[in-house]
């Protein structure tokens, strides 16, 4: 993943380059959980300035970023991730995917 200047339609593009079964997905709710995350790497982790970049549902992006603080993907306030680590950062990046889902325990 190539850290830069974020706009929603570039992190839709970038969910569908770093997984193309994601193309015409933008529904669900893994896709929107994937921009999720990148947005949070543009405005923040403030749920009211998620919800202003993206559209999304208020209830939605509490319940992500509850999940985020709960697997460490948000500690202390800040976003811990790996995902801009050679090799391995898209894989980070799809479990973090998967545990703001609630469907991989991090925390553990």
């Amino acid at each position: 993943m190539h850290r830069r200047k974020w706009t929603l339609p570039n992190i839709c593009q970038e969910v569908v380059r770093l997984d193309h079964s994601m193309a015409g997905q933008e529904d669900t709710d893994t896709f929107k959980v994937a921009v999720l995350l990148l947005a949070m790497t543009r405005v923040g982790i403030d749920i009211r300035d998620l919800l202003n970049f993206t559209g999304y549902p208020r209830a939605f992006i509490h319940t992500v970023v509850q999940r985020c603080r709960q697997s460490k993907i948000i500690h202390r306030g800040e976003l811990k991730v790996k995902w801009w680590d050679r090799g391995t950062g898209s894989i980070e990046f799809w479990i973090d995917v998967g545990a703001a889902l609630g469907e991989v325990d991090k925390a553990a």
